[in-house]
């Protein structure tokens, strides 16, 4: 099983068909799932006194990182991509701070 698993991971992820429809429906996970598998890994080895395997942690860490990815994809990175095209350059350039216009702030309260 464990050296099974790295190639079924991989697979998955380069595979079109099940990958990106599964991306469709749940949301881009990956930033999530780096963002807070570390931190609940290191909760759950902490909480159980280090009494558990390996395999205990990375069974009960996998579903708990990704219901933290899964929200973190909903409330916070898909809304904020999505105000990402209310923000426009100033005018000169590239460098400049972003800056969101009125139009674009009175346009998204009515939106709410």
């Amino acid at each position: 099983l464990k050296l099974c698993l790295p190639y079924t991971i991989l697979y998955a992820g380069l595979a079109g068909g099940f990958g990106s429809r599964l991306k469709v429906r749940i949301g881009d996970l990956s930033y999530g799932v780096y963002l807070f598998g570390f931190p609940v890994l290191g909760s759950i080895v902490a909480l159980s006194h280090q009494t558990l395997s390996a395999e205990m942690v990375f069974g009960i860490a996998l579903p708990v990182t990704l219901v933290f990815a899964i929200l973190s994809w909903h409330l916070v990175e898909n809304p904020a991509l999505r105000l990402r095209h209310k923000v426009r350059l100033r005018e000169g350039s590239r460098n400049d701070l972003a800056t969101i216009t009125r139009q674009d702030l009175s346009s998204t309260n009515h939106q709410s």
